[in-house]
């Protein structure tokens, strides 16, 4: 995870610039050879996916919300990734 010590926009850059940059380098094994179709076909829509998560955080980055874990968990560890993805 990314530390937020330039900001927020700088980090969701960040975050879509890596992304971008990932998604080629995951697929790569398999358009070389190296691996075959299954891989190739999980890296590639593993690598779109997370290309769609990081547009999608750029697209709301007008909405800002507080990052509060739900009501009645009984442990926070079991509510922080529902807590992180409604932050976004």
């Amino acid at each position: 995870m990314l530390p937020v010590v330039a900001g927020r926009a700088e980090t969701r850059r960040q975050i879509l610039l890596y992304s971008i940059i990932l998604a080629p380098a995951g697929a790569s094994p398999w358009l070389l050879g190296y691996s075959g179709l299954l891989y190739g076909v999980t890296a590639i829509v593993a690598g779109a996916a997370m290309i769609g998560l990081s547009l999608h955080i750029m697209a709301l980055a007008t909405k800002t919300r507080a990052c509060v874990p739900p009501s009645g968990c009984l442990a926070f560890r079991s509510c922080t990734s529902s807590c992180y993805l409604r932050c976004f």
